[in-house]
């Protein structure tokens, strides 16, 4: 049986380290997303012979295993979170894994599992370039959108990372971004707020990233993320004023511009099947939608 147990802001190192020879995507393996979320849906690890086990689930609900990463092969990993499952007698199930260990699923266990595609939660992926520049006939509402805003704004805003004093003052922006959206919101996004409110208070221990825009001296959107090793940053939460044109565009741009441009690729994670959020990241042109499946044992 493995020994799974709460991660903590301690893992960091242990869950970074292993992201940085997996050569994984997927945005739920940053340690921010993995700590930040599991605070609110009971995420566990495990750590055995060199691979790293993660599951989640709160109490009375049905435990969901992610693929392992490591040094051990896709078919060995499965065996040994199937394993798990039956010595605790638990219901085995593998959620949103991608495409390429579907393949690898597929081939070393065929006809065992039944497979379902979760669009919902596909990782939406783009090149830095293209976000930083909004370049291209695709882009154009894009740059039209922060061209707005630098016309009405751009003698009157300013851009800094995120971090120290300001962590405080992103927080009450986002309070009364709540405020603001209060009549849209979804459960998912309710859970957000602790989640937020996570991510300002334990900033630099998670190894967050971000940045904000100011408007005559107020904070008026901010954003953060980390880092699956060294060539994918994920993007965790954005938040802007509704009331400024085109700030949700800028705040985006100039987060890519300034911080992540060493980055090949950003992940700007899935759209948990709310319209809204899946209108907003199709509108960016995606390079990769990078689709996942859950995996059950076959009746």
């Amino acid at each position: 049986m493995l020994d799974f147990r709460d991660i903590s802001i301690s893992d960091r190192r242990l869950v970074e380290g292993y992201n940085a020879k997996s050569g994984i995507i997927c945005c739920e393996y940053s340690f921010g997303y993995c700590y930040l979320w599991g605070t609110v849906s009971g995420r566990e690890i495990a750590e055995r012979c060199g691979a790293l086990y993660i599951r989640s689930g709160l109490a009375g609900q049905r435990k969901r295993y992610t693929m392992p990463i490591g040094d051990i092969a896709p078919e060995d990993g499965v065996r040994r979170i199937m394993e798990d499952a039956e010595q605790r007698g638990c219901e085995f199930f593998i959620s949103a894994m991608c495409e390429r260990d579907k393949t690898a699923v597929e081939a070393a266990f065929p006809g065992v599992f039944e497979y379902t595609g979760r669009r919902d939660l596909a990782d939406y992926i783009y090149l830095p370039d293209r976000l930083a520049s909004l370049e291209g006939k695709q882009l154009h509402g894009k740059r039209n959108h922060c061209n707005r805003f630098m016309a009405e704004y751009g003698d009157r805003y300013s851009y800094e990372p995120l971090g120290g004093e300001n962590l405080r003052q992103a927080d009450e922006f986002h309070f009364e971004w709540i405020e603001q959206n209060k009549q849209k919101q979804h459960i998912e996004l309710d859970m957000e707020t602790d989640v937020i409110s996570t991510a300002l208070a334990d900033y630099d221990a998670v190894g967050l990233t971000g940045g904000l825009i100011r408007v005559d001296g107020r904070v008026v959107a901010f954003t953060y993320g980390s880092a699956i090793g060294r060539d994918v940053f994920v993007v965790h939460a954005e938040k802007a004023d509704h009331d400024i044109p085109g700030l949700y565009s800028m705040i985006n741009r100039e987060f890519v511009r300034r911080e992540l441009m060493g980055y090949q690729y950003i992940n700007r994670e899935e759209d948990l099947g709310i319209e809204g959020i899946r209108l907003s990241k199709l509108s960016y042109k995606p390079d990769i939608i990078n689709m996942r499946y859950d995996a059950a044992l076959r009746k």
